[in-house]
């Protein structure tokens, strides 16, 4: 019983220190848009100072039916990396975002050119079979690779080009690609 009796006394001395401590609404809510001011400054403050440190790259891809560019998402990376590094977050989203994880790999940064290996894991031939497979799949996913690596609109410091690989060969030709993807460094 004596228990019950200390709760109900906290519990109505916390409600008297409540209602006696506010003031009117007006009170309130001007000092709340007070502080909703300071919270939003130092928040375009904060987002300053990220943005200046940080990248953000797009990842794009194309529409089959309309040929219409499509931004899948954009990716925010630190501007102290290397540019290897860079490329591999690149890589690394779009394949998640793109191709269900199939692997791409850098394998060097060479005179400023990217050489980009595409592999297929094992009992997969996602790339051969999926991606390159159809004159619009090809088309697609060279577009795709191209543009998201080239990062043509990035103005900072970047690859002069890239050079494909597919399982580290590039005499491989497939159906519907050019005949040149694989082994051709193609220019930003």
């Amino acid at each position: 019983m004596k228990n019950i009796i200390k709760i109900f006394g906290v519990i109505f001395f916390t409600l008297l220190i409540i209602t006696g401590c506010t003031s009117n609404e007006n009170d309130i809510e001007t000092n709340f848009n007070n502080i909703n001011g300071i919270v939003d400054k130092n928040n375009e403050n904060i987002n300053e100072t990220i943005n200046n440190q940080e990248d953000i790259f797009e990842i794009k891809t194309k529409d089959s039916s309309s040929d219409e560019v499509i931004v899948l998402g954009n990716i925010k990376i630190n501007k102290n990396v290397t540019i290897n590094e860079k490329i591999n977050k690149i890589l690394e989203k779009m394949s998640q975002l793109q191709f269900e994880g199939s692997p791409i790999e850098l394998e060097k940064i060479e005179d400023n050119i990217a050489y980009i290996n595409i592999k297929e894991e094992k009992n997969k031939n996602n790339w051969k079979q999926k991606y390159f497979q159809g004159s619009t799949g090809a088309s697609i996913t060279t577009y795709s690779l191209v543009e998201n690596l080239l990062q043509r609109n990035y103005k900072g410091n970047w690859i002069k080009g890239i050079c494909f690989t597919y399982e580290n060969r590039s005499d491989i030709q497939f159906d519907h690609l050019d005949m040149d993807f694989f082994g051709t460094i193609i220019q930003r």
